[in-house]
């Protein structure tokens, strides 16, 4: 799932366009990012956070740990081995807290978005959208391989069996979003 989080740096409603991009998967203390965010926006800009979910999740009641075992695997091995070798925790869910707390933005509104992964849905753009979604998660899976292996919780064969089950879910299980 897409969690976005907005909030705005004060009640003007004239607003500035700025950009500032973070790599999430490389943040240890996501508070500290809100601040800086903070100190270099400008007055009246609208801040838009957006961060996935590195979790399985299903459309309507499916349950992904009946649905998409492998997929759960995989997400709980790379959280596992994200928090053990660099103390780096899942944020999607608690942005709009992190937000809230800082201080520096107000009228926030948080949103979560299910993003198709393949192209099951009946509406063909969000068939192509989910289509392109699932081949970012293979290269996200990819580029998880050495750093899952390197880690030492895991030999290479077990890595790839990972990889595999997910892929092999993303490209057969409908619903995953």
């Amino acid at each position: 799932s897409l969690h976005l989080h907005g909030g705005e740096s004060s009640s003007c409603e004239e607003h500035y366009s700025q950009n500032v991009t973070v790599v999430p998967s490389q943040i240890y203390d996501y508070s500290s990012v809100v601040d800086q965010v903070a100190r270099v926006l400008r007055p009246s800009v609208l801040f838009l956070a957006c961060e996935w979910g590195r979790s399985a999740a299903m459309t309507g009641n499916m349950d992904p740990l009946v649905y998409a075992p492998r997929t759960c695997e995989f997400y709980q091995a790379v959280n596992d081995t994200l928090y053990v070798s660099r103390g780096i925790v899942p944020v999607a869910r608690d942005i709009a807290k992190c937000i809230h707390e800082s201080g520096h933005f107000d009228r926030i509104r948080p949103h979560e978005y299910e993003m198709p992964v393949g192209d099951w849905p009946s509406n063909p753009q969000l068939a192509r959208i989910g289509a392109e979604f699932r081949n970012m998660l293979a290269l996200y899976a990819a580029s998880m391989r050495v750093m899952l292996f390197e880690s030492g919780r895991y030999h290479i064969t077990e890595v790839d069996a990972l990889i595999q089950g997910f892929l092999q879910e993303m490209f057969t299980v409908h619903g995953i979003v």
